[in-house]
């Protein structure tokens, strides 16, 4: 999507959105280890989201192996996580975390029938 729109088209788009709706929008952030995790770019994130209210979904990226353009991403560490929430929380954006890609993660693991939770494949 960024190859047509850029950060700053898409979020005037959605502050739009937002004011003739009344609605407040989501925002779903795939975070990338080593890619679009780090502490200044939460920063970033808190300052492109001053004065506007929305959910924000943080999600981690469930690696799949390399890509078909020859990259491979992986999760970020529980710890990155964890940091990258505090952040935009104290910078007052309104965060939640997706616990989906852990879930698979257990799944694959076989972990999921050791918690009780049913497996569907």
């Amino acid at each position: 999507m960024n190859k047509r729109y850029n950060v700053s088209e898409i979020m005037g788009a959605t502050k739009r959105y937002a004011a003739q709706s009344g609605r407040i929008p989501n925002i779903e952030y795939c975070m990338l280890g080593g890619v679009n995790d780090s502490d200044s770019q939460a920063r970033q994130f808190v300052e492109l989201m001053r004065g506007f209210r929305a959910h924000v979904n943080l999600i981690p990226y469930n690696s799949i192996g390399t890509g078909l353009s020859g990259a491979e991403y992986t999760q970020p560490s529980p710890e990155r996580l964890d940091a990258f929430i505090s952040i935009l929380r104290n910078g007052g954006v309104n965060t939640h975390f997706r616990k989906r890609a852990a879930m698979m993660s257990m799944r694959r693991a076989g972990q999921l029938r050791e918690i009780g939770l049913p497996v569907r494949h």
